[in-house]
């Protein structure tokens, strides 16, 4: 048994396939770190959505999908990056 662990930074609402070396037992993915952002300045956020999901695993690949958003009390909405790691288990 041996564990690998890959990084990718991950827009949000898009995917990353990490590809390793042999066919995997198991893996799990978890945020590192983030970044938000809006589009115009000096808003407060009140509310954020940070998370990451695997969406499939096959063989030697894990595909995992980065949700990274916001907004504040007017509405206006926040949207960023993740840094994702996933660790697998071959």
């Amino acid at each position: 048994m041996a564990i690998q662990f890959a990084s990718q930074t991950v827009s949000n609402g898009n995917s990353h396939t990490f590809i390793f070396e042999k066919k995997l037992i198991s893996a799990t993915a978890f945020v590192q770190g983030y970044q938000l952002s809006y589009p115009n300045s000096d808003n407060h956020l009140k509310k954020a959505n940070v998370k990451c999901e695997i969406t499939n695993i096959n063989e030697n690949k894990v595909t995992v999908k980065a949700i990274s958003e916001g907004n504040d009390s007017s509405s206006n909405k926040a949207t960023g990056t993740i840094n994702i790691t996933c660790v697998a288990e071959m």
